[in-house]
């Protein structure tokens, strides 16, 4: 992470992370988890979707390893960690409900994300930064004009 200058003369937070990788936006989840850990190292029933928490992660068993793995979430709303001047911009864009999306579109359950974040009534868009953002499907509806 470090500080660029915007066209306005604001300093701006910039992120290694990219969008369209196949990896994570591990600096925000790295905040996410040191603020939010799992603290229970008990391991879920392996039948059924993973446990709600209050962590940023959950414990997801993997038939293939036939192991349990730590996964960290999809999304975040704490959008707050873009940065003072992109979360304006994000937010004047999108208003309050807007998660950033913190897998990139090449990992490997990017997929499931959009699909979960399908379930719930949200659709995903990429915005400001280059990132993408989830949205309940009026905004992105009123935004796009898509049905």
């Amino acid at each position: 992470m470090s500080l660029q200058e915007a066209p306005s003369g604001q300093a701006t937070v910039a992120f290694d992370f990219d969008p369209e990788s196949d990896s994570y936006f591990s600096e925000i989840g790295n905040k996410l988890n040191a603020a939010n850990p799992l603290r229970d190292d008990t391991k879920p029933p392996r039948v059924g979707p993973p446990q709600a928490t209050n962590a940023n992660q959950a414990w997801v068993y993997h038939e293939d390893e036939q192991d349990y793995f730590k996964h960290s979430g999809t999304v975040t709303e704490k959008i707050e960690l873009l940065g003072p001047q992109l979360e304006s911009e994000v937010r004047a864009l999108y208003g309050d409900d807007v998660y950033l999306v913190l897998k990139g579109r090449g990992h490997e359950t990017y997929g499931l994300g959009v699909q979960g974040e399908k379930d719930r009534g949200y659709e995903i868009e990429q915005g400001p930064g280059g990132y993408y953002y989830s949205m309940p499907y009026e905004t992105w509806h009123a935004l796009y004009g898509v049905s």
